[in-house]
């Protein structure tokens, strides 16, 4: 039995990014399927501000994601170039909405690292 494309996003993407670029593509939608600035800053602020949530995806499983998801070709590539961008070591500077975190929390759907500090050694 083949999984529909639908099937394959869901085993694909974690829920938390899953329902990020759900929210992304509805804003696009309102725009004429096209993302504007402030999505495209949501999406910078996001990868910057909480890197667990991202941890782990390749681009093109974000590209792919993004086209189940309805957004054009053009949109789910530029995301897709800014987690590539962030795999590779660089830093994506968001202009407006530096502070954006969907869900208002950053939690790993895995457990996450303890971070230790120099007052636990």
């Amino acid at each position: 039995m083949s999984k529909t494309r639908e099937q394959q996003l869901k085993t694909e993407l974690p829920g938390s990014v899953e329902r990020f670029l759900e929210f992304v593509a509805m804003q696009s939608a309102v725009y004429g399927n096209s993302l504007n600035y402030r999505e495209e800053d949501r999406i910078k602020a996001d990868m910057m501000n909480c890197p667990s949530r991202w941890r782990g995806l390749t681009a093109d499983q974000i590209r792919n994601g993004c086209l189940v998801l309805g957004m054009t070709e053009e949109d789910a590539s530029q995301i897709a170039y800014y987690r590539q961008r962030v795999i590779d070591g660089h830093k994506l500077r968001p202009k407006y909405y530096k502070d954006f975190l969907f869900e208002q929390k950053c939690v790993s759907e895995e457990s996450p690292e303890p971070i230790i500090t120099s007052r636990d050694r």
